[in-house]
């Protein structure tokens, strides 16, 4: 409703049509000129003014944005102009010092025979701290699944929606982008497809699923052998599955501590796609064939009695042996960025971290190493192209 008036007294508010007006749930302000020539009861209670006190004043000063203070006289003088504007919300400061939020939209009217705009301002606090809120919680949701240190991928029907870096690293794609819309079923072994597929889909469902072990096959071409836990989850309101997905390298490591037999370990040393060696005293008492193809001799035997040490480039042996006492004294050596020596003076990069062990019921020390040859290609490469570029 639009007050149409020539007389903008107090003496107005005697009428039945601004009796109505102040029985409204919504706070109504005319304005002509940037200027406050009608407010109802609602509006001049959130003022904290008297019509006759909030005549002449500019009630865009109740917004607490500057900038947002400017659009609001823009709107106003559109809506003047004839040109109704859509609703837009302002945080506003009330008389009683409260923050609130309010949706308000303004559209041309006449008022004591003059153009003038009509705003009509609607509380809208709660719909906008509901949405902050869920925006705050969606934001520690990304920041905890980007973060992880667990491969997290989610998909839907059996497509990739979001990967984490983790699950990047493990499917050696150089950034989560690339897989997104990659099909779950490319990493798996064809004779299993069908299976990951349905069993995808049960979960989507609502199915619960138990944990299964895959051998998949990386972008890389690597084979690794992984634990998959696949769980309903609801990603932009459709049914989801997230899945989680653990390198099987822990897995090995826990079945060869409990294992005292060298045959066992030697079998679940050759099945990792990691190089993993034990040492005591820094002798290699075992290594895989992944160990031997890194420092490039011709098999695991032929580095049993070898110092691990020697395998490390000159420059970086104090550093390691630093690291391996550390671990004699029972803490973990973490994560890092190595390389090592092969039989022909070359270096192979690996990630490396060692940790207590114990083998054949005496203390050792077990070393796992990554393979990062490709990934440091991969940089490289990039480097190349943006020196490239800059030139």
């Amino acid at each position: 409703m639009t007050p149409d008036r020539s007389d903008s007294r107090p003496g107005f508010l005697e009428t039945d049509l601004a009796r109505v007006l102040d029985a409204s749930p919504l706070s109504l302000v005319v304005l002509q000129g940037g200027r406050l020539v009608f407010a109802n009861a609602r509006s001049l209670r959130s003022l904290g003014l008297t019509l006759e006190s909030a005549l002449g004043s500019d009630p865009s000063l109740a917004i607490i944005d500057e900038g947002a203070r400017e659009r609001a006289r823009d709107r106003a003088r559109r809506a003047e102009g004839g040109e109704p504007q859509p609703p837009i919300v302002y945080q506003t400061l009330r008389a009683d010092g409260k923050r609130v939020w309010a949706r308000i939209e303004s559209t041309p009217c006449v008022f004591g025979g003059k153009p003038a705009s009509l705003s009509v301002a609607q509380d809208a606090t709660d719909e906008v701290e509901a949405s902050l809120g869920l925006r705050d919680s969606e934001e520690r949701y990304r920041r905890l699944f980007e973060d992880s240190p667990l491969a997290m991928a989610i998909s839907r029907d059996g497509t990739l929606l979001l990967a984490n870096p983790a699950l990047a690293r493990l499917a050696g794609a150089p950034s989560t982008e690339v897989l997104a819309g990659f099909s779950l079923l490319h990493f798996v072994e064809p004779a299993v497809r069908d299976a990951t597929l349905m069993r995808l889909m049960d979960v989507q469902g609502g199915g619960d699923v138990p944990q299964v072990s895959r051998r998949i096959r990386n972008l890389q071409g690597r084979e690794i052998q992984i634990e998959v836990i696949s769980k309903p989850f609801v990603h932009e309101g459709e049914p989801a599955v997230l899945t989680l997905v653990i390198d099987a390298t822990a897995r090995n490591v826990a079945e060869l501590r409990a294992q005292q037999s060298d045959a066992k370990y030697r079998h679940l040393l050759e099945s990792s796609p990691n190089a993993l060696v034990v040492t005591r005293d820094r002798r290699i008492l075992l290594a895989n064939s992944t160990f031997a193809r890194f420092t490039g001799v011709p098999s695991p035997d032929a580095l049993i009695g070898r110092n691990l040490v020697d395998f490390a480039p000159p420059q970086d042996r104090t550093e390691t042996e630093a690291r391996l006492k550390a671990v004699d004294l029972g803490e973990r050596a973490p994560w890092l960025e190595a390389e090592v020596l092969k039989a022909d003076g070359t270096v192979h990069p690996v990630e490396a971290q060692s940790e207590p062990f114990e083998y054949e019921g005496v203390r050792a020390i077990l070393t796992i190493m990554r393979d990062i040859s490709d990934r440091k290609a991969m940089e490289a490469t990039r480097r190349e192209e943006g020196a490239a570029a800059r030139e």
